[in-house]
């Protein structure tokens, strides 16, 4: 829960949300309605909707997980080579070819590090990394991300049950 994604590979339905909008997924499996299927999510989109997708069922992935910063994942001591933030919350991004190199997730989508490089991107402190293949070909694909980000105006959602507790 708490992972932050985007549309994915096999994404089919059309301009549901639009590209580039992020969401949260706030359930998983049918955890909370018994009508979901299992290996499904529900996604709390940026927008104020909420949808379920496909999450291996059928075999088929229709979203991109983009960060998971808001699970409170970090990897202490590791520090963010590019923006200098210490404890990389989320994503650990490490070059895989200048073994010095870390980066936060907001460094490696912003390019602060040689695009023609391979990455091996590490989930949590204790993952196996997985290799990303470099990103100078692709350059041309990139999306505008929409949502909800730091200074962002937001309000009461659907789930909200403090009443006036934050005033």
């Amino acid at each position: 829960l708490g992972l932050r994604v985007v549309r994915g590979p096999d994404w089919t339905y059309g301009d549901e949300v639009p590209e580039g909008l992020f969401g949260t997924v706030v359930e998983i499996d049918g955890q909370c309605c018994s009508l979901a299927p299992d290996k499904s999510v529900a996604v709390m989109w940026d927008s104020g909707i909420k949808v379920y997708y496909r999450a291996g069922f059928g075999n088929a992935y229709d979203l991109h997980m983009y960060d998971n910063v808001q699970c409170g994942e970090s990897l202490c001591p590791v520090t963010c080579t590019s923006c200098g933030e210490q404890e990389i919350a989320g994503f650990r991004w490490k070059c895989a070819f200048c073994p010095a190199t870390d980066l936060c997730t907001w460094c490696y989508m912003s390019d602060k590090h040689d695009i023609s490089h391979m990455f091996i991107r590490y989930e949590t402190q204790f993952s196996i990394g997985v290799r990303v293949p470099p990103r100078c070909d692709c350059q041309g694909d990139k999306r505008l991300a929409n949502g909800i980000f730091n200074g962002a105006f937001v309000t009461r959602g659907e789930d909200w049950k403090a009443g006036n507790q934050d005033g």
